[in-house]
């Protein structure tokens, strides 16, 4: 057999190899079953609609490439995901294609958790045509889970705030690097996206993010969009709706008298009932968070490759978590030791201009 068939052979194999293919307008899915590969290639297309129309108020346009997903069905491990994309130059009009999407856990994880999940972090990345800070991506993303994963977050979230290893505001917001610990990230960036989006909902919640990358302030766009006088005031309000245990954000919004009447959203999932305990609270600096930089697409480089680098499934079992689905336990509390946002740490003025040349974002769920 000469060199080219050899080629053609191996090929072959390794697409055999991959299971069964179904490709949708947008998506070419490869699973080792053939009726998941079209369950999971009918849903993305769902998802890749309605999460569109959602967020966004339109149809995404047609990608010029389609997104590849591998479907890998496992009992034996947690629901996770992985979203990688390119990002092109400015010089040729810029945004981003090339999706490919990894996703592996329980069939019903994956299709009501981690595709959903997934999916958001492309209709965002298509419409800001450039990664969205980290908080917001995976925070906004996180809302669309199924309750018994949401809930989860809920149960870190309080962990991390009764054992002082929450993230001021500001400091989680101008993050570019992950913390020590990866998963104070996602439950804090998911408990503030949702304390946001039920205010206002999910469209007020991206110009939100469309108005800090043209203000490049975050005090700016939040006191615009939700009337908080800063960042610290802002916290103050989240932090106060953690602790009473996630009700109505009615009585959390803070009135201002240029936004119009509220819409309030409400979300699903089933709120914890546990509540930290009433006293000062605040949060506490993680070390890695120190050195904080505005973001904005020039602030990551030419090169957002590993944006999203290591999977949260890992840290997770480090927390020892009961199972998600039974009740839960109720976590220790203690009251939280107050950290004053530093003051000169925001920053003022429009992001620098972006230069992008060719960069691969990586999105994990």
């Amino acid at each position: 057999m000469d060199a080219r068939k050899l080629c053609v052979v191996v090929a072959l194999l390794a697409l055999a190899s991959l299971g069964a293919d179904f490709a949708t307008p947008h998506f070419v899915v490869k699973s080792p079953d053939a009726q998941l590969a079209r369950r999971v290639g009918e849903e993305a297309e769902r998802f890749r609609r309605e999460l569109a129309l959602d967020w966004l108020g339109y149809e995404l346009p047609a990608w010029k490439q389609k997104c590849f997903i591998f479907v890998q069905p496992n009992t034996r491990v947690g629901p996770q995901g992985k979203t990688n994309y390119d990002v092109l130059p400015t010089h040729i009009g810029g945004g981003v294609t090339n999706f490919r999407m990894e996703i592996e856990g329980p069939v019903d994880r994956l299709l009501d958790s981690v595709l959903p999940h997934e999916i958001t972090h492309t209709v965002l990345a298509s419409h800001f045509g450039h990664p969205v800070p980290r908080w917001a991506d995976e925070g906004a993303s996180t809302t669309v889970e199924h309750a018994s994963e949401t809930v989860r977050h809920e149960q870190l979230l309080r962990k991390y705030l009764t054992t002082r290893r929450g993230i001021p505001m500001n400091q989680l917001m101008l993050m570019q690097d992950y913390p020590a610990e990866i998963l104070t990230l996602y439950a804090q960036g998911y408990s503030v996206a949702r304390f946001l989006i039920e205010q206002r909902g999910r469209r007020e919640f991206v110009t939100f993010l469309e108005d800090y990358f043209r203000l490049g302030s975050w005090t700016d766009s939040v006191h615009r969009h939700y009337g908080y006088a800063s960042l610290a005031e802002l916290q103050e309000h989240w932090v106060r709706w953690v602790a009473d245990g996630n009700p109505s954000v009615a009585n959390y919004v803070k009135a201002h008298p240029q936004l119009a009447s509220l819409a309030i959203e409400p979300m699903t999932g089933t709120p914890p009932t546990d509540a930290l305990v009433a006293g000062n609270y605040g949060l506490v600096s993680p070390s890695a968070t120190s050195g904080a930089r505005p973001l904005g697409p020039a602030a990551l480089g030419p090169d957002a490759s590993g944006w999203y680098a290591r999977q949260r499934q890992e840290m997770a079992a480090r927390e020892q978590l009961p199972p998600a689905d039974p009740p839960t336990t109720p976590l220790p509390t203690a009251p939280l030791t107050t950290a004053p946002l530093p003051a000169g740490s925001l920053p003022s003025g429009p992001p620098a201009p972006a230069s992008w040349g060719p960069a691969q974002g990586t999105l994990w769920r």
